[in-house]
């Protein structure tokens, strides 16, 4: 499991299901070197194995680690404004849309050294009107100089019309639906120049540990790390 996440990176598959056990045995390779894939309870008597075959795949990757840039939005991101600040961001792409919406706006960072304010945020996409959610929170620093800003996730993935198999699977094995939770992001903005210094963090030590006791996936990790 990721100890040091460099974003939130969310998958939305439109069409997915689990690999079925008819046919030759997949390679799988990390980085070049060979690695074996978990397996699911009774994996032979499911016929499937524990890997997602999908297409038509949107990859949303919220807030890359940036560190010493001055805080801005990319150009191709679409934002929406009140008189309070950002209410939403968009990027579309090859028939893809996310989102990042804002409850109430949030606002410029600039304005506010000295002051306190939090709300609410989730991200859209496509047709998903909360793939994951949490609250946003400015404060100043012990300094008075810079600003901190928070992004939690609260609340993870909530997937609807799953294959049986699929929502039996993630409802045995809760990290599925539940590991954004134990993701926050953390930046501190200095006054002078707007720097931005930011990273994620993760809020638990769980690791997955019960996905990993179920699907047998450390045999996997030992098998990458005896190979470095």
């Amino acid at each position: 499991a990721i100890s040091k996440p460099q974003s939130l990176m969310l998958v939305n598959m439109t069409d997915f299901d689990l690999m079925r056990r008819a046919g030759p045995e997949p390679e799988i390779l990390i980085d070049g070197k060979s690695a074996s894939p978990g397996s699911l309870p009774a994996e032979t008597c499911l016929g499937r194995r524990l890997i997602k075959i999908a297409k038509d795949l949107c990859i949303v990757t919220m807030n890359p680690i940036d560190t010493g840039e001055r805080v801005k939005m990319m150009s191709e991101e679409t934002i929406q404004t009140e008189a309070e600040g950002i209410n939403t961001i968009t990027k579309a792409l090859e028939g893809h849309k996310a989102s990042l919406c804002f409850d109430p706006p949030f606002p410029n960072v600039s304005t506010l050294f000295g002051n306190e304010v939090s709300g609410k945020w989730r991200i859209e996409i496509d047709d998903l009107p909360s793939v994951v959610s949490g609250h946003w929170s400015i404060a100043p620093t012990n300094e008075g100089s810079d600003v901190k800003v928070k992004m939690e996730v609260n609340t993870g993935w909530r997937p609807k019309g799953l294959p049986l198999l699929m929502k039996f699977v993630t409802t045995i094995v809760p990290v599925f639906r539940n590991w954004p939770e134990t993701y926050q992001w953390v930046a501190t903005v200095h006054h002078g120049d707007l720097a931005m210094h930011a990273q994620w963090e993760r809020k638990t030590a769980d690791r997955g540990g019960s996905y990993l006791a179920m699907s047998g996936t450390n045999k996997t990790r030992k098998e990458l790390n005896q190979k470095k």
